[in-house]
């Protein structure tokens, strides 16, 4: 029985596609392995055709960021050793070597932009420490500038080190407890070359000129033209990249007065006067500040002020008497009742025990110095004298039958 198409065929099969739509993404390559076509691109991606163009991939354009450095490709292939706290690869610059001598100190009257400083025991080496060349190049700590550059070693300064810096005022002195890190001041200098100089300018100011010239930097531009250089005459600003002095957000933690009051207030503090009446304004709002002062003072004259340090209610001069005034009264008025001024030292038995003396034998009396004696009878006196007198105090405020 013959087909009603017929013995040949006009549309031929293709064994090796599979009518089955596959589910997930297509594995990696596939169209390039196996040169499927439009159809099979369908099958893919759901009947959508898929895009597909001849362009060149568009090639990488090298940027240099802002801490990465120009050093030689075959520097890291060396063995380093470390030498004089430095990490030495065997590979020098000759032309490098001039502007710098072996303890860090620059020549041809180049500076540094962060700080410099010498450390105990270590000699007259330069070191600086290691979050402010991190900050100068960009980095936001110090971890990230030696993980980035593997031919600077950092050094974690010991307890006497780190006294001996904070006396000399380089770190504060709440770095007693905190591990400070430093780094050579010529391992910097090698590695960022012209970009931690002041004002450095490329080739001229760097350590590896040879790389930089192979690389086709032009020679003299500025290094970093970001840099904020000071007006000649006037001193570079190295407090800049310190911790301690602004550079680091963490001293920036304490919110602003303007901070803290509510937005509508401050929005009617940046707005300027659009009338003529700003002078009344401002008056006006002087006036109401030395209101809530009087008002202020006025509650602490009638209540006094605590001061927690002396636990004690302190008041205000002004409200104590500054004189005694006396007057004198002749006795021969009628209904005056002369005064009676004894001087006595007050025996307060609620304030302390104390040991009465009245009843001391004579015998035990007779065995002591001549001064004990007299002054166990002065206290004796003094405890009679107190006797009668509360005696009379208790028949003065009893009350009559």
């Amino acid at each position: 029985m013959e087909s009603p198409i017929g013995s040949d065929q006009s549309t031929p099969t293709n064994p090796t596609v599979n009518s089955k739509k596959r589910r997930g993404r297509p594995p990696k390559g596939s169209y390039a392995a196996f040169g499927s076509d439009d159809e099979d691109d369908d099958e893919y991606y759901g009947g959508r055709s898929r895009r597909r163009t001849n362009r060149a991939p568009r090639p990488k354009v090298a940027t240099q960021s802002s801490g990465s450095t120009v050093v030689p490709k075959d520097l890291y292939t060396h063995r380093a050793t470390l030498e004089d706290d430095e990490l030495n690869f065997g590979v020098v610059d000759p032309e490098g070597e001039k502007k710098v001598n072996e303890l860090g100190y620059l020549n041809g009257g180049r500076e540094y932009r962060c700080r410099t400083f010498t450390c105990l025991g270590r000699g007259s080496r330069l070191y600086m420490l290691s979050t402010e060349p991190a900050r100068a190049m960009g980095y936001r700590d110090s971890y990230l500038l030696f993980l980035k550059h593997r031919s600077l070693h950092k050094i974690i300064v010991d307890d006497a080190e780190k006294w001996d810096l904070i006396e000399r005022n380089i770190i504060p002195h709440s770095y007693k407890g905190r591990a400070v890190g430093i780094v050579a001041a010529r391992s910097i200098f090698r590695e960022f070359g012209a970009k931690i100089i002041v004002g450095g300018r490329r080739i001229v100011d760097d350590y590896w000129e040879g790389e930089f010239r192979a690389r086709g930097f032009k020679e003299g531009e500025l290094a970093d033209p970001d840099d904020k250089l000071p007006p000649p005459g006037m001193p570079y600003n190295r407090n800049q990249y310190v911790a301690w002095h602004g550079a680091s957000a963490v001293y920036h933690s304490q919110p602003s007065f303007e901070a803290q009051l509510p937005s509508a207030v401050r929005k009617r503090k940046k707005d300027p006067p659009k009338d003529a009446t700003w002078l009344f304004q401002h008056a006006k709002a002087t006036s109401a500040y030395n209101n809530d002062i009087t008002k202020n003072i006025a509650r602490k004259q009638a209540t006094g002020c605590f001061e927690p340090h002396t636990n004690l209610l302190h008041v205000f001069q002004n409200s104590q008497p500054s004189r005694t005034e006396w007057t004198q009264v002749t006795s021969n008025q009628e209904g005056y009742i002369t005064p009676k001024m004894d001087v006595l030292v007050a025996l307060n038995p609620d304030i302390a025990p104390q040991v009465s003396l009245i009843n001391v034998p004579s015998s035990v009396l007779a065995s002591c110095p001549p001064h004990i004696q007299d002054a166990i009878r002065r206290r004796q006196d003094q405890e009679l004298l107190q006797a009668r007198l509360n005696g009379a105090l208790c028949s003065f405020y009893k009350e009559p039958n």
